[in-house]
């Protein structure tokens, strides 16, 4: 181990990417009009004009 660096754990690497994925949890993905790529919420609320929400289909496709 080197000194003066954190140690990170797996525990803090999980928690970090969990933490990520908490604009989604309202059903909605905000996509860019132009370029059609996935955008945060904060975005949507900024740039009402270019971008649009889709609710996000968390069933799977029905046979």
């Amino acid at each position: 181990m080197r000194p003066g660096l954190p140690q990170v754990t797996t525990e803090d690497r999980e928690g970090q990417l969990m933490a990520g994925k908490s604009s989604a949890s309202n059903g909605k993905r905000g996509r860019s009009a132009i370029t059609g790529r996935f955008v945060k919420q904060a975005t949507v609320k900024r740039h009402p004009k270019t971008t649009t929400n889709e609710s996000a289909n968390k069933g799977g496709r029905k046979k």
